[in-house]
């Protein structure tokens, strides 16, 4: 549950010390219950709380649910619709409240705790609001409830981490150790992993850790992820001392991460108690050069490697653990090239070999060479480049030195050389501080993740996206940069401006607006947007894959500056000839720009002349009523657009008299243009002989002629008509759908349009098959029993407008009220 979208009032509710006990709460709820409530809420990510003098109120994802105080006994209510009052959501709302009270320390609610106060302990710091909203960046489970209902200490604790030599030949015993107020508790693995795990979830563990150990139990969690179920009841890891050695150098900059058990010491990354450092020194002997592998120890004594295998030999049981921790350890010079060349006496070599053959004899570590005859030079820090890149759910950073990778471990070289020059050896380290610099960077990035194949891999969160951001902006000019696609706005040299746009849609009689935003050259959504305002995370990655960086207070800003009365949810839909006019005032707003990929149509449709409707006849003009005016101006304002429209008056208000003045007003302007007009009207055969009544009686100039007779007959009419109104019912239609499909019509009339109320029947397909400019539809009950009764009808009068009939189920599942 994240708490920074759980929302309640400032003040405490007055009914506290009357909530139901604990016991109480128990009677009322089973285990089940209760356990199913607990694991719905880890699925949540919003809650509303509202109260008064009697009543709690908590909405919960799209549940409400209401506990009303009356008469002394409290009484629930729940839309999800349960059997009983007394569902998780009930039980949901007791949990959340005792939550709040304790973030905020009020009174616990119930009778026990009446007038007693929250242990401070239980809260940070006091919560800051914003509009009354408790802002709380962090997360918290529930899973444990009834284990952990104390309020956690609050006290900080530090990890100790202590490494067991002498455990087991060849492995080295790893335990973990919580220390707070001067006590040590020993941990077990399983519960290592559940704080490494709420960690990387960014969620807040049940104990306060400092940040470098924070940092560890992330490095961790993967490694303990690995173990088999029952080894996390375990409380030591057992690790090969080789594995070890890597754990010494991936924290060799962590000094104090490991503690010798037997002696409590810190252990040191260059090979646990001793020895803690390794050299190469060079001495002149005029024509021959003696090299000499020199082991400084804890207790600061330097040995050369043959002297070292005198003070500790094989054979002396009492040097046997410090002789295992010596050559358990993995010198910069590999063991193999020690007891080849170096085991019995420090080789010499000849001054002209040195600068050939002395980088292949210590493994090309010139960087650990010393002497009195040696010094050192740094080159130019030439050919750097670094890249960044998301594979999976990693970003993944790397660096090359002149082509060559270049490892974030320090323990690695840097290409060097040695030569020589009047008389002293010179060693030429690649890069200098430049690519030291680079190094040690790269070293602290990988703290948040990991290091493989010379590279940083950080999991893809928006806390390590925000790292990487910095890290990237820190490089020096002289470093080249190259980073992937889903990362081309979060690592740019400077922050992109959070921009509006609109973007229009062209669909026909329609045009659909959305309110986005730009960053860059990447586009965010309103509801992306929204999500990023309220997710508190300094980094977000958007649907199209690409990581941003966005401030989530100025996001909310941004959104509420931008909310327009006419686009609920940023988004609108508007008939052709309304959206010239709206749009040329929105886009005179300065906060406002048109989309790119919109601007072509936008300036078609500012050039479109809006079209006039015909006038209507005189002599029906005269015999409307007002009522039937405006439907006829709303009819003809629909089809000067091309969209579809239903007249949904109830019987007898004159439906039929309102198509024929629309039908006569745009013949007669087609006679005058010299141009044909044909249009259909599809009617139950008993109102057949209504149509060419009142068309007749009204109209008289109107062509109507029935569609009916025989086969024959019915083709020679549609051969014939090429001006007028056919009048036909849904029977014949279905039969003649072949001639009449093939027929385009200036109009197709539907009257009582319920008949094509089933999407799937053959006359509704046969109705849709039909070719028509305009398509309007009568009906005093376009809703008879279900949504997809007005559906089939939508579809009919603009194709596709409405989407698919599941899509319109889903977007208006809520009812007629949804529409």
């Amino acid at each position: 549950m994240n708490f920074s979208r759980l929302s309640y009032p400032p003040s405490p509710p007055p009914w506290l010390a009357q909530w139901p006990s604990e016991a109480d709460i128990n009677a009322l709820f089973s285990s089940g219950i209760q356990r199913a409530s607990l694991s719905s809420l880890n699925r949540e990510d919003n809650a509303d709380f509202h109260w008064d003098e009697r009543q709690l109120r908590m909405r919960l994802g799209n549940q409400s649910t209401t506990w009303t105080l009356a008469d002394g006994q409290w009484r629930q209510r729940c839309s999800c619709g349960y059997i009983s009052p007394t569902c998780i959501h009930a039980f949901a709302a007791h949990v959340l409240l005792k939550i709040i009270c304790r973030r905020e320390q009020w009174p616990l609610p119930g009778p026990e705790a009446a007038g007693g106060k929250a242990p401070a302990g239980d809260s940070q710091a006091p919560p800051t609001r914003l509009g009354g909203s408790a802002q709380r960046p962090r997360q918290e489970s529930f899973s444990n409830f009834f284990q952990d209902q104390q309020p956690r200490s609050g006290r900080p604790c530090e990890l100790e981490v202590e490494a067991d030599f002498q455990h087991e030949p060849g492995k080295v015993g790893i335990r973990f150790y919580a220390k707070e107020d001067g006590m040590r508790q020993l941990l077990s693995l399983s519960a290592l992993r559940n704080a490494g795990f709420q960690l990387t979830q960014n969620k807040q563990p049940s104990r306060l850790w400092p940040d470098k150990d924070q940092q560890f139990l992330r490095w961790l969690f993967p490694i303990l992820k690995k173990l088999r179920f029952n080894d996390l009841n375990l409380k030591m890891h057992k690790l090969s001392e080789q594995d070890f050695r890597s754990w010494l150098s991936r924290w060799q900059n962590s000094p104090g991460r490991f503690i010798d058990r037997s002696t409590q010491e810190f252990i040191k990354s260059g090979g646990f108690s001793a020895p803690v450092d390794f050299s190469i020194e060079l001495h002149d002997q005029g024509e021959w050069v003696l090299i000499e592998a020199l082991f400084q120890l804890s207790d600061g004594r330097r040995l050369r490697y043959h002297e070292l295998l005198k003070e500790f030999p094989a054979d002396n049981p009492a040097a046997s653990i410090t002789r295992r921790q010596i050559f358990s350890s993995q010198p910069p010079v590999p063991w193999a090239i020690l007891n080849e060349y170096f085991a019995k006496k420090s080789p010499r070599m000849r001054r002209e070999g040195v600068c050939t053959h002395l980088k292949e004899l210590i493994n090309n570590r010139l960087d650990i060479v010393s002497g009195p005859g040696v010094s050192r030079e740094e080159g130019m820090a030439e050919d750097i480049r670094v890249s960044a890149r998301q594979e999976g759910d990693a970003f993944v950073i790397s660096a090359t030195l002149a082509g060559a990778a270049l490892s974030p471990d320090a323990s690695q070289a840097l290409p060097s050389a040695i030569i020589e020059r009047q008389g002293r050896f010179v060693i030429r380290s690649s890069g200098g501080t430049v690519v030291q610099a680079l190094r040690q960077s790269l070293h602290e990035l990988a703290v948040r993740g990991s290091i493989s194949n010379d590279a940083v891999q950080l999991p893809a969160t928006g806390e390590n996206a925000m790292a990487l951001r910095d890290f990237w902006r820190q490089l020096p000019a002289s470093v080249g940069k190259l980073n992937s696609a889903p990362l081309r706005q979060l690592l740019g040299d400077k922050d992109a401006e959070l921009l509006p746009m609109l973007e229009m849609r062209d669909q026909r009689a329609f045009v659909s607006v959305d309110i986005a935003f730009a960053v860059g050259g990447s586009r965010i959504s309103a509801a992306e947007l929204t999500r990023i305002s309220r997710s508190q995370q300094p980094a977000f990655r958007i649907s199209s894959g690409e990581w941003l960086a966005i401030d989530p207070q100025k996001a909310a800003a941004l959104l509420v500056a931008c909310r327009q009365d006419d686009f609920a949810d940023f988004q609108g839909t508007m008939l052709r000839h309304d959206a010239q006019a709206k749009l040329q005032q929105l886009v005179k707003d300065p906060r406002f720009n048109v989309a790119p990929a919109s601007r072509s149509f936008y300036e078609q449709l500012c050039c479109e002349v809006i079209p006039e409707a015909p006038p209507l006849p005189p002599e029906l003009a005269a015999i409307l009523r007002a009522y039937q005016r405006d439907g006829v101006r709303f009819l003809a304002d629909r089809c000067l657009c091309g969209a579809g429209a239903i007249l949904a008056d109830d019987m007898g208000l004159g439906k039929t008299l309102q198509i024929i003045a629309l039908l006569s007003a745009w013949q007669r302007r087609a006679k005058a243009r010299s141009k044909s007009f044909t249009a259909l009207v599809v009617c139950p055969a008993s109102v057949i002989g209504v149509w060419l009544q009142q068309s007749q009686q009204f109209s008289p100039e109107l062509p109507v002629q029935a569609l009916r007779g025989n086969r024959h007959h019915r083709e020679a009419v549609l051969a014939e008509n090429d001006n007028g109104v056919l009048v036909t019912n849904y029977g014949l239609l279905r039969q003649d759908i072949d001639l009449l499909a093939a027929k385009p019509f200036d109009f197709v009339i539907l009257d009582e349009a319920q008949n094509i109320k089933n999407p799937a029947a053959q006359v509704t397909q046969a109705v849709k098959s039909l070719q028509a400019k305009q398509r309007l539809a009568l009906t005093g009950t376009p809703l008879e029993n279900q949504l997809s009764d007005l559906w089939s009808i939508m579809d009919f009068l603009n194709p596709g407008f409405f989407g698919d009939l599941d899509h319109f189920n889903d977007a208006y599942n809520g009812g007629s009220e949804a529409l």
